[in-house]
């Protein structure tokens, strides 16, 4: 008789900042802040589709305050640090 163990490992969501974010494609929505709207264009000009860190953007407060909307109302999925 064989016994085989299996390791489960989980990922533990840690605490820091997110900085790497993705365009959702079939969510659409029209961003009140000036701000986000740039950032969001900013976005699809520079990343598309894929996935994106908050570095490669022009201004990185800039950048977080106007991703904080786009993420708020679905428009870009954060990707959680684990």
């Amino acid at each position: 008789m064989v016994l085989t163990k299996i390791l489960v490992v989980q990922a533990r969501v840690e605490d820091s900042r997110t900085t790497i974010y993705q365009k959702e494609g079939t969510v659409t929505y029209q961003l009140k802040m000036k701000n986000s709207r740039s950032v969001f264009t900013e976005v699809q000009k520079k990343a598309g589709a894929f996935p994106f860190n908050v570095r490669c953007l022009e201004d990185e407060k800039r950048a977080r305050l106007g991703l904080q909307e786009a993420v708020q109302h679905g428009l870009i999925k954060p990707y959680e640090v684990m």
